[in-house]
């Protein structure tokens, strides 16, 4: 399948960096296991959205489940323009833990 010529379209507000995030140590992810998260489900059916139209061409991705586990893999294309968005994630995920990335 050809990539579309259009234009990519906006990412939705939950792709974006959150810049009131004051910690991620608060949650507790045995709270309420069976209660899907709207923000996960809207992030995943955009990049469905994306692969589906042939502008998504690879994917890098990191997972935490309720159980505190967590998952990460790639598929498709993955480039060095993928290593560094995955490390500008990490980093400002590290910094709003408190951690050193």
């Amino acid at each position: 399948m050809q990539p579309s010529s259009e234009k990519p379209a906006t990412a939705p507000p939950v792709l974006r960096e959150q810049s009131n995030v004051v910690t991620l140590h608060g949650h507790d992810p045995l709270a309420n296991p069976s209660a899907p998260d709207g923000d996960v489900i809207e992030t995943l059916e955009h990049l469905l959205e994306e692969a589906r139209s042939g502008r998504m061409i690879g994917i890098a991705y990191a997972t935490n489940n309720f159980d505190d586990t967590g998952k990460g893999t790639w598929v498709g294309l993955v480039t060095n323009a993928t290593l560094g968005g995955l490390h500008c994630v990490a980093t400002r995920m590290a910094s709003a833990m408190g951690q050193d990335a």
